[in-house]
């Protein structure tokens, strides 16, 4: 001890001085940080700084001797005074188990020399010693321990702190021979010391977490003994432990020191039996939550929190539980062997009560288990049939957007042919639309009542349904007005036919009526015989009053005919070329034919007078 205090002591040159106080300050500030860890207390930065408050110096000393301290928190400290107090609650409780010499100003003041001694002593008589090898401990033991695993190692031999590890090999046939997947050792050379060095690093912190306390290119210039000691110690007991010979290291080392107060030990149940309930009444009451989003997302996050809780929580309260049970019958056999009194707890914090806390939340744990499985089923249902829902609904609502797109087309055809067609469409769409109702429509509405059913999202979906049937409802009473529209449409096509026909069939039998009344004008053969003759006239008058009479019927009737079909808007007719024009012309005809047989009737009777 002697000898680590004068090494921290030494004044050298000044860049020397500072290589190895940044060395060591590294190096002991990832010890410090390792054992903070261990209740997840935040690290430190510069301990040179960070522990001028005293309150990360206690919380090391209640870890490191397993003791209570009442320091200020830091949250409450307004002065000075609460500080150094806080640093001298921490340093007499080291000095019940080692020699410290620090004073509390010289911890607050930031002293590299006491702060680098006093963390060296703890981690010396703390962690180094209990390093013990034939009889050999601390240091020696140490040093043993390293040369018997790395020996037979290619480059390597282990003579002492320093320059044995400054090319690297040494630290990597160290974790080699322990776990030999991890480092390439045959690929290894001397040549590459900061490469060989960072690796060992980085398995060191990624498989282990132990820090890097050390700097590789320091490291291949001048190595500092205690940083290498310190760091060389967490290996020891990384690779010499398995977690559960910890464990029974804590309970036994928990048993001796049981034996030295009896009020200690009982104290000390007391203050963990009353964690452990209150974490797992925590516990129970997390596993009894049955509130959940009604969301996939919310359920699988549930289910890796409730995955979490039995990977990391719940073996922790089970660690816990056996400390507990431990200490308990730690107690209960020192005090038979002092021939004291049995210790009986408060009841909610005796051994019966929490082993039935336990198991209550083990029955809860279960049920909450299936509880989640049953949720996260629902949800991937949930989740299945709102894809089907949304997939199917915006199929169907695009479906009507297109269709009424159709119905909004008002061109129902300009001929009887074109309105029989969009007559057939009509009815194709009222098919189409009558299957859809009855097939995608009835779908939406079956998933819809499933998610509802579930509670799922219910007035989004309520309301989208609504706004379908909305929808579908509209495009069918635009269906039956369409429909509606296309019947009148037909009917007077049907009736433009029919003014077709009738002015075809009129057309014809005038025209027949004028071929005949033009052959019997054109026949210019008279009676012989005046008197005769002078009679004839008669017959021809009136025979071209009658004409001129049935051809103004005709004609008449002809023309309001062809008014109606105009205003019918009729402007062609396939059953007929005839047009009204053409009954005049041949009108004119038969008036020159008759002119020209009164002429000849007019000759003939000079000629027989």
């Amino acid at each position: 001890d002697c000898i680590i205090a004068a090494r921290i002591s030494v004044n050298t040159m000044s860049a020397s001085r500072d290589a190895w106080i940044t060395a060591q300050k590294r190096a002991f500030t990832g010890w410090m940080n390792i054992q903070l860890a261990k209740r997840n207390i935040a690290p430190v930065n510069d301990i040179f700084t960070d522990l001028e408050d005293g309150v990360a110096l206690c919380q090391l000393a209640e870890i490191i001797l397993d003791c209570k301290i009442k320091y200020t928190p830091r949250e409450r400290i307004k002065m000075v005074y609460p500080k150094l107090e806080n640093i001298n609650f921490a340093l007499q409780e080291m000095k019940k188990k080692v020699f410290v010499s620090a004073e509390p100003a010289q911890i607050r003041s930031g002293d590299p020399r006491m702060i680098l001694g006093m963390l060296w002593t703890l981690i010396l008589r703390i962690q180094v010693s209990e390093v013990s090898i034939e009889q050999k401990t601390a240091k020696e033991g140490l040093l043993l321990w390293c040369q018997r695993k790395t020996a037979g190692y290619r480059d390597v031999a282990v003579r002492d702190f320093t320059n044995s590890w400054k090319d690297g090999l040494a630290l990597c046939a160290l974790i080699h021979k322990h776990y030999p997947a991890l480092i390439p050792f045959d690929t290894l050379t001397k040549a590459n010391a900061v490469d060989n060095l960072n690796m060992a690093f980085e398995v060191a912190l990624r498989e282990w977490n132990i820090p890097k306390m050390l700097d590789a290119n320091e490291m291949v210039q001048a190595p500092d003994e205690l940083s290498v000691v310190t760091y060389l110690t967490q290996f020891f007991h990384a690779f010499s432990k398995s977690a559960q010979s910890e464990v029974a290291s804590r309970r036994v080392t928990k048993l001796v020191e049981l034996t030295q107060s009896n009020d200690e030990m009982k104290a000390d149940y007391e203050r963990r039996a009353t964690e452990l309930v209150a974490q797992l009444k925590e516990a129970v009451a997390q596993m009894e939550d049955r509130s959940f989003d009604n969301t996939l997302a919310g359920a699988i996050q549930k289910m890796k929190d409730f995955e979490n809780f039995k990977s990391t929580t719940k073996p922790a309260l089970t660690s816990q539980k056996l400390e507990v049970e431990t200490i308990m019958g730690s107690i209960a056999m020192k005090l038979r062997t002092c021939d004291r009194p049995p210790f009986h707890p408060a009841e909610e914090i005796a051994l019966p009560a929490i082993e039935a806390l336990y198991a209550h939340m083990e029955e809860e744990e279960a049920k909450r288990g299936l509880a989640l499985r049953e949720e996260l089923m629902k949800q991937k249902k949930l989740a299945s049939a709102e894809a089907q829902f949304e997939g199917k609904i915006s199929g169907l609502e695009h479906w009507v957007a297109d269709k009424k797109i159709f119905l909004d087309n008002d061109n129902l055809g300009d001929t009887l042919g074109g309105v029989q067609n969009s007559m057939k469409m009509q009815e194709a769409f009222e098919d189409e639309f009558r299957i859809t109702r009855q097939a995608r429509e009835v779908e939406c509405e079956r998933l819809a009542e499933e998610m509802l059913g579930l509670h799922y999202q219910e007035v989004q979906i309520s309301e989208r349904l609504a706004a379908l049937k909305a929808s579908l409802d509209a495009l069918h009473e635009q269906s039956q007005k369409r429909k509606a529209a296309l019947e009148q449409a037909r009917e007077r096509e049907l009736e433009k036919e029919r003014l077709r026909k009738e002015f075809a069939a009129m057309a014809n039998e005038a025209q027949r009526w004028l071929r005949d009344t033009h052959e019997t004008i054109q026949d210019h053969t008279f009676p012989e015989g005046l008197q005769a003759i002078t009679d004839y006239r008669a017959k021809l008058d009136s025979d071209n009053a009658a004409i001129e009479s049935t051809f103004a019927t005709k004609l008449a009737a002809m023309t309001e005919l062809d008014g109606r079909m105009t205003a019918a808007g009729i402007t062609d007719n396939k059953y007929t070329a005839l047009r009204l024009s053409d009954m005049n012309t041949a009108n004119e005809s038969v008036k020159e034919q008759i002119v020209k047989r009164d002429e000849a009737y007019r000759k003939e009777l000079e000629h027989q007078q």
